[in-house]
């Protein structure tokens, strides 16, 4: 009998250890495959949602020939940088500037006002210069959205209507999804270009021919787009002489973004929110005045807890929700700077602010996040402790069951 009952103990402890011992492989296999792959996050591949608002994989690797053609992009956008050098472009783009000229299919200007529907998709299109819905003695934001979105983004949407509800303004959306969707990163980020020229052209129009002034002018942009609002800039400046008031960068993206970026020559002020630096992010400062709230990179206080291959997509989309709430509350979040003074980050930000800003947005939920953490690592030790005491207490039961 004895010997009956300690071949089940023996039987019952080598299924736990190999159970056990299964998992522990296996978990400690998938953490360092994890890890690795973590390593190579921001340097050779990125997650963007996709227009489905499915995630995806989008690598940052390219052969020779996309390098060449990069080198050409970083080059050609340095060239705005230099007044001098592109004289001979700004005569060429003035001379039809009193012109309707004809605009791509890939990009599209939708205006958004309060008599009209405010919600997205039932605006009207300026591409056809159709301009009797445009109020010139208003205000005008113009919203470039990201990668792999459309100007019927949630980004776009939130926006515009978080605008709309408190101000009455012109919101001219810039729809170039047909560039921004494909897959092909370094694509999107070669063609800001070709798109930048399209919509320096349009906002000269607006100056010139339509009569909206420069300091009506406040460009939005997420991502991708926070560069095309900067390379617009450039352009303005550059070609047509004309600067826009103000230029704010939600997160600007970082891949491939180190050479050229938005900067504070854009716009006669420019402010950046950075939610997810170093990895879909910039972390480096380049405005008149730069807001890092939470730290400025992954994870924001509103991305603890979901699946580990979306914080930083959560973090880099943070961006635009923290500035939209500041459209409701201008003075929500108030940020130490420095310059040694206090700001408010978003929409309230003066245009004398200068510097580099921190501030927290959600301490509460951080603190609540790192007791949780705290608690699942207590847990994990008790367990392994659990497990080895009742690996030790068979082990001795099966001897002493042995010896008698």
């Amino acid at each position: 009998m004895k010997v009956t009952h300690s071949l089940k103990r023996i039987l019952f402890v080598c299924a736990v250890n190999l159970v056990c011992f299964s998992c522990v492989a296996s978990n400690k296999h998938d953490g360092h495959k994890f890890k690795k792959e973590q390593a190579k996050l921001g340097v050779d591949f990125v997650y963007f949602p996709d227009m489905k608002g499915q995630t995806r994989r989008v690598s940052l690797k390219y052969d020779n020939h996309t390098q060449v053609k990069l080198e050409e992009f970083y080059n050609n956008e340095k060239l705005f940088a230099d007044h001098k050098k592109i004289g001979r472009l700004r005569s060429a783009a003035l001379k039809d500037m009193n012109d309707a000229f004809n605009f791509s299919n890939e990009v599209h200007f939708i205006l958004y006002t309060r008599e009209l529907n405010d919600s997205i998709g039932t605006g009207v299109n300026l591409t056809t210069f159709d301009f009797k819905e445009y109020n010139i003695t208003r205000d005008t934001k113009i919203i470039f959205h990201g990668y792999m979105e459309n100007g019927s983004s949630d980004f776009d949407l939130v926006i515009t209507n978080s605008y709309l509800k408190v101000s009455d303004v012109n919101i001219i959306v810039v729809d170039w999804s047909y560039l921004s969707g494909t897959y092909l990163y370094t694509k999107a980020v070669m063609s800001l270009g070709e798109v930048a020229d399209y919509c320096a052209k349009f906002v000269a129009y607006l100056i010139r021919v339509v009569g909206v002034k420069q300091n009506q002018l406040h460009f939005i942009g997420f991502s991708l787009g926070a560069h095309l609002a900067g390379f617009t800039g450039k352009r303005l400046r550059a070609i047509y002489s004309e600067t826009i008031q103000r230029i704010s960068g939600l997160d600007p993206a970082a891949p491939l973004f180190e050479e050229v970026n938005l900067n504070q020559q854009d716009a006669n002020f420019v402010d950046i929110i950075h939610t997810d630096g170093h990895i879909l992010g910039l972390y480096k400062a380049t405005g008149h005045v730069d807001f890092y709230p939470n730290g400025g990179v992954s994870p924001q206080p509103d991305c603890y807890n979901i699946n580990p291959v979306e914080i930083d997509i959560c973090s880099h989309t943070n961006s635009w929700k923290l500035y939209s709430e500041t459209i409701i509350n201008e003075h929500l979040y108030t940020a130490n700077c420095s310059d040694d003074k206090q700001y408010p980050m978003g929409k309230g930000t003066p245009i004398e602010a200068r510097g580099n800003c921190i501030l927290s947005t959600d301490t509460d939920q951080a603190m609540i996040w790192f007791k949780n953490l705290k608690q699942e690592f207590s847990l994990l030790h008790f367990s392994n402790k659990l497990v080895s005491k009742i690996f030790n207490f068979f082990d001795i039961k099966i001897f002493n069951d042995t010896v008698n």
